[in-house]
């Protein structure tokens, strides 16, 4: 998906989260550009019409014909300025306050409630994205006003509005996403127009379990992992020898990008400088979160990750990040354990990214790349408790071997599991 497209889609997305296409917002009988209107002057006891144009974006006449209407409904009042009889001046009435105080109160509800579906790591996660797409578009200039009425939100401009994914759904920004947001809704789009949010589904699906142990065993591989299987989306690309690179095309793999649905934007890619030490840290903190294990785990797994730095054969050795939407979101190593034999280790998924088939082609690429290189079988290691991830390994062909006896080890009881797969 280009540039363009990805923005576009975005738009779409979110138009149909924030509940800003229909007739009136928040079952109201304001668009949303006069709910922003409405937010506007609210702040302040009054407001010069040029200065509310110029913050807004909106043309002349349309934002003229839409005061006439609210003075007729008695929402605002007009007079000229004490100080420039050539400039208007226009404030809320009691009533207009009154409808203000309705369409912020339904917001904040709404917005409320969307948040309060989502755990709290994808709370994080959300508000972060839509702080970053205020700071990288805070400073733009604005365009200048075109005469719109208000444009349908396909266009992307949503009834005067600039379009989510990337203007602001525009005046002032807000934090969370409550302002008057008249939108319905959307982990905040707030009416004020924020800037709008990451399209990106937020789904803490698997807890813990989802990433697997990477342990360093004599005799065993190791591995972090996680990750339903993916009935869907998955994976696939063209697969070059040592650095596969799945995207889109047909893998050996036998997986499949699909841009359309949601979740898309998936790509498996090589190890870029600066990723070492992101496995490390979300292999520490997912641990912790998850499993409650203690820094021991994350110790072991920086050994790992110095350890594949420090002796990586390209031809017999290799490691993937999964990226969704640009953001690493997955990883998996394929290491060398015997000449005959390889590891697969630090397989794991983020869990906003869990359930799109994601853990699935991590160990298709690991398989692959192993079976190219030579290797006979591959070994990992994992815990009983990883029972989603047992049923991944089924799918890909492993089979447990040994279980280990209860040691104590990163703070917990654990008990290991030796699983392996022939060629």
């Amino acid at each position: 998906m280009d540039e363009v497209a990805t923005v576009r889609s975005f738009n779409r997305f979110y138009t149909g989260v924030i509940g800003v296409l229909g007739d009136g917002l928040l079952k109201t009988p304001y668009s949303l550009t006069e709910a922003r209107v409405i937010f506007e002057l609210a702040q302040r006891q009054d407001t010069e019409v040029l200065a509310l144009r110029r913050t807004l974006g909106l043309d002349p006449g349309y934002l003229s014909r839409m005061l006439a209407r609210f003075e007729s409904d008695a929402l605002v009042e007009r007079e000229r300025s004490p100080d420039d009889a050539r400039r208007q001046i226009v404030r809320l009435t009691g009533r207009g306050r009154e409808v203000f105080a309705t369409l912020d109160e339904r917001s904040a509800t709404e917005i409320r409630d969307l948040l309060a579906g989502l755990p709290g790591e994808a709370r994080t996660r959300l508000l972060a994205s839509m702080r970053t797409i205020q700071d990288v578009l805070g400073d733009r200039p604005a365009p200048h006003p075109e005469p719109r009425g208000e444009r349908s939100a396909a266009g992307s401009e949503l009834r005067g509005e600039r379009s989510a994914a990337g203007s602001e759904l525009r005046g002032e920004r807000s934090a969370a996403g409550s302002e008057l947001r008249g939108d319905r809704s959307a982990a905040g789009s707030e009416l004020r127009g924020d800037r709008s949010a990451p399209g990106p589904e937020l789904r803490d699906e698997r807890s813990a379990a989802g990433p697997e142990l990477c342990e360093d065993r004599p005799g065993a591989g190791s591995e972090l992992r996680g990750e339903r299987s993916a009935a869907g989306l998955e994976l696939r690309g063209e697969r070059s020898a040592a650095r596969p690179e799945l995207r889109g095309e047909r893998s050996v793999a036998g997986l499949e990008l699909c841009e359309d649905r949601p979740g898309g934007g998936l790509e498996l890619r090589g190890l870029r400088p600066g990723d070492l030490g992101w496995v490390v840290q979300r292999n520490g903190v997912l641990y912790d979160r998850e499993c409650g294990w203690d820094r021991t785990y994350e110790a072991l797994v920086a050994r790992v990750a110095a350890d594949y730095a420090a002796n990586h054969d390209p031809s017999r050795e290799d490691a993937w990040i999964a990226e969704r939407n640009g953001e690493p979101v997955g990883c998996v190593f394929c290491v060398r354990k015997t000449d005959r034999t390889a590891q697969l280790r630090l397989l794991h998924v983020e869990p906003e990214a869990r359930g799109l088939g994601i853990g699935a082609a991590l160990i298709d690429a690991c398989l692959a790349f192993a079976e190219k290189a030579g290797y006979e079988d591959v070994v990992l290691w994992t815990t009983a408790l990883q029972k989603p991830a047992h049923r991944l390994y089924e799918r890909a062909g492993f089979r447990l071997e040994t279980e280990e006896d209860p040691v104590h080890r990163f703070g917990d009881e654990i008990n290991g599991q030796i699983w392996r797969k022939a060629f």
